[in-house]
C-alpha cells in the first residue's frame, strides 16, 4: 500500500489552511478531522479521508468511497486533482530498453474493451486461482496465490517462475519484483468509466511504492537497468509494460498490444 509523499501532504496542509511542512502532526490531524467530519478511527487514516473529500468535491461523477485507504485509484485521483493528467510528456525515462514484442503478443487483443471482452471475456469470467511458483508478499505478508483469468495463467506462472531462476530470491527481494501489488480487481479505470484490465484479471501491479503511477522512469525502481532482463521476460510471454510504452504506471504489466 503507498503512502502520501511529502509534496501531496503539503498540498493537503495548504488546501486545509495550514503551514505546509509535509509533516502529519498532531495540529494536521485535528484540522482534517475537523474539515472531514470523523472525530473517531485511526490517525493514519484521517489525510486519506481528508485526499478524498477533496476529490470528490472536484468530480460530478466516479466519486471515491471514503474509506482512509490509499490504494492505487485514490493515488492516481490525488495525482490528477494535484498536477493534472497522470501523463507527463517532459518526465524523464529510465535506462531499461523496451523489448521486442514476441509472437505470443500477436495473439492478445488491443487495448479497447470490446476486443478484451471478445478475447477474455465479462468482468469477472474465466478466473482461475494460480498458485505462485516462488516466494511473492502482500503488505509484507506471504501471499501463495491469486485470481487470474484462466488464458493467461501459464503465461503469468512461466514470468515469475523464469525471473525466480534469473534474480533468485535475495534479486527479487532487492528490485521488489516479489511485492504482489494485485491482479483480479473488477472496477474502472484510475479516473476513467471504462473496466480495468485488472477487472478482466489480466493485469499484473507489483511493488506500488516504489513504482507509483505517476514515477516517470528517472524515480521508478523498475525502470532501472538491473530490472532489463524482468521485462525481457515479460515481453516473452506476451505481456507488455505501461511503464516502457509510455513512461508511466511502470508498476502494471498486462496481456493486451
Amino acid at each position: 500500500m503507498s503512502k502520501l509523499n511529502i509534496s501531496e501532504v503539503k498540498y493537503l496542509q495548504g488546501k486545509a489552511g495550514l503551514k505546509q511542512d509535509g509533516i502529519i502532526g498532531s495540529k494536521s490531524i485535528a484540522a482534517f478531522r475537523k474539515l472531514t467530519g470523523r472525530y473517531g478511527g485511526e490517525d493514519r487514516k484521517i489525510p486519506i479521508l481528508y485526499a478524498q473529500l477533496l476529490i470528490n468535491k472536484n468530480r460530478r461523477t466516479n466519486k471515491l468511497k471514503k474509506d482512509g485507504i490509499f490504494g492505487p485509484i485514490t493515488e492516481s485521483a490525488l495525482h490528477i486533482l494535484i498536477n493534472g493528467s497522470a501523463r507527463k510528456k517532459n518526465r524523464k525515462k529510465g535506462k531499461v530498453k523496451v523489448p521486442k514484442r514476441s509472437s505470443l503478443n500477436d495473439f492478445m487483443p488491443s487495448r479497447d474493451t470490446r476486443d478484451i471482452i471478445k478475447h477474455y471475456g465479462k468482468p469477472g469470467e474465466n478466473l482461475v486461482r494460480m498458485k505462485f511458483p516462488c516466494p511473492m508478499y502482500y503488505d509484507g505478508k506471504l501471499c501463495k496465490s491469486t485470481m487470474v483469468n484462466r488464458k493467461i495463467v501459464n503465461n503469468v506462472m512461466y514470468i515469475f517462475k523464469e525471473a525466480y531462476e534469473h534474480y533468485g530470491e535475495e534479486g527479487m527481494t532487492k528490485l521488489g519484483l516479489n511485492v504482489y501489488g494485485g491482479c483480479y480487481s473488477n472496477r474502472n479505470k484510475r479516473g476513467g468509466r471504462t473496466k480495468s484490465t485488472h477487472a478482466f484479471a489480466i493485469a499484473f501491479d507489483l511493488d506500488p511504492g516504489n513504482n507509483r503511477l505517476s514515477m516517470g522512469g528517472d524515480k521508478a525502481t523498475f525502470a532501472k537497468e538491473e530490472c532489463q532482463e524482468w521485462w525481457n521476460i515479460v515481453y516473452k510471454y506476451g505481456a507488455i509494460s505501461l511503464g516502457l510504452e509510455e513512461n508511466y504506471d511502470y508498476m502494471h504489466f498486462q496481456f493486451t498490444k
